[in-house]
């Protein structure tokens, strides 16, 4: 039997930044892996790390401030409680 191809691609988790590196109210471009990513993290404490462009519009969502439990965005705001864009 054949053994199918070994993927260069990452699986499982892998660390990027230790949880007090990124506080209240920080928005962090990363590029990891291939890809550009965001972290950020809310009012409430939440981390979250998701894809840099957002998928309707093609807007890096890196770029901008943060407000309330909102992290506001150049085209955008991302709900802090599913990573949503609205």
């Amino acid at each position: 039997m054949a053994k199918p191809p070994l993927s260069m691609k990452p699986t499982g988790w892998f660390q990027i930044a230790w949880s007090d590196e990124i506080l209240v109210g920080d928005v962090r471009k990363m590029h990891y892996f291939g890809r550009e990513m965001v972290a950020w993290r809310a009012q409430s404490g939440r981390l979250t790390v998701m894809d840099a462009y957002c998928e309707h519009l093609g807007a890096h969502l890196g770029f901008g401030g943060h407000v309330g439990r909102h992290s506001e965005r150049f085209l955008h705001a991302v709900d802090d409680s599913a990573g949503l864009l609205r």
